[in-house]
């Protein structure tokens, strides 16, 4: 970034906001130490653009936007590729006419959880959208949702045409449970060698086990975070990694991931088996990795992951990076190795057990 801000004063970040309120209150940014001319990067160099606003042109009716991605053509407009979470809409803003389209509606799950107490507080929906490397010449569109007539998180590839999608390929499906709210997860990105990366939340029902049984009692299964967060043959709780193609299945395994690096790394080919460690896993033991951000080239990764709700005065919220795989500790730590007592046992960060 130093380099091309040495070679360009003017090549500032501009700063899309797709929002339902614009900030009162400046903040003052400064990235120190880049060479002249120019100097440091400060707010002067910054400036934003509110695009879309519920209530105002072009899309009055803006509901919940969350993720989105973007599509630069010839001329520099950017077009931006959104979801409506809850609304289950795919919506494209075309930079060029200043105008919105919805691509989509899809039969997403709106609820309610079976649980009476959980049962409005939901999440679920379109919670992730990503274009393909080569989506100028295939108009592949990927997303991640919650559709209504399967208990999974859905990963679906969709070719765009025009102002619509259509041939739907299922690419992956994630057990999931509706029993209790939340953690759904649904960042992706893709790197530079064409492998979709994809931040998939726990979707535990609770924070913490009151009851050591659940987790073991199958009736109660889905109340346990260990269940999800640490479980390596379950997809949920870290991030994945799978290369998208045209196969049948719809993907496959780059090397390098969670199974095959910890074989290497401790020569135990346990993690080999795919019966104990989906081949899919690069991260294990997050709660709700909501966001996502990529390295293309080095291939690290960075997320932020949602801490729990429960505790008092020890750290909550985590923004991770990894360049390797990794367990990240979720039930039993959150932030740097912070005991989380998880079922009324606490784990020791060096030697963290599931059993």
């Amino acid at each position: 970034m130093k380099k091309n801000i040495a070679k360009n004063p003017q090549m500032w970040l501009g700063v899309v906001l797709l929002c339902g309120a614009i900030p009162t209150q400046a903040q003052t940014w400064t990235w120190p130490g880049c060479p002249s001319p120019g100097g440091d990067v400060t707010n002067a160099n910054f400036s934003y653009t509110t695009l879309l606003k519920r209530g105002v042109a072009p899309d009055p009716n803006l509901a919940e936007p969350d993720k989105m991605d973007f599509d630069m053509d010839a001329a520099g407009n950017v077009d931006i590729y959104f979801t409506e979470i809850r609304p289950g809409n795919i919506k494209r803003y075309n930079a060029a006419t200043n105008t919105v389209t919805t691509l989509a509606t899809l039969p997403r799950w709106t609820g309610p959880y079976t649980s009476v107490a959980n049962g409005g507080n939901i999440e679920e929906g379109v919670t992730g959208v990503v274009l393909d490397p080569n989506y100028k010449i295939n108009h592949y569109l990927y997303v991640h949702w919650s559709p209504a007539n399967a208990v999974v998180f859905r990963i679906s590839r969709f070719t765009v045409s025009g102002n619509t999608m259509g041939s739907e390929k299922i690419i992956l499906d994630i057990p999931a449970q509706r029993n209790e709210c939340c953690h759904t997860g649904g960042a992706m990105s893709f790197d530079a060698y064409g492998d979709m990366w994809i931040a998939q939340g726990a979707n535990g029902a609770r924070g913490t086990n009151t009851n050591p049984t659940e987790g073991i009692d199958e009736t109660l299964r889905w109340r346990s975070e260990e269940w999800g967060a640490s479980n390596t043959h379950g997809l949920r709780g870290g991030i994945l990694r799978i290369h998208p193609d045209n196969s049948t299945k719809g993907y496959t395994i780059p090397s390098g991931n969670f199974g095959e690096y910890f074989a290497a790394q401790t020569g135990n080919n346990q993690y080999l088996d795919t019966s104990k460690v989906s081949p899919e896993i690069y991260t294990k033991g997050s709660r709700n990795c909501y966001s996502l951000a990529l390295d293309p080239v080095r291939r690290w990764v960075a997320w932020g992951d949602v801490g729990p709700d429960v505790m008092a005065t020890n750290v909550r919220e985590e923004d991770n990076l990894r360049k390797t795989p990794a367990f990240m500790g979720w039930p039993y730590f959150v932030g740097n190795n912070t005991v989380f007592s998880y079922s009324g046992t606490a784990k020791n960060p060096a030697a963290p057990t599931n059993t």
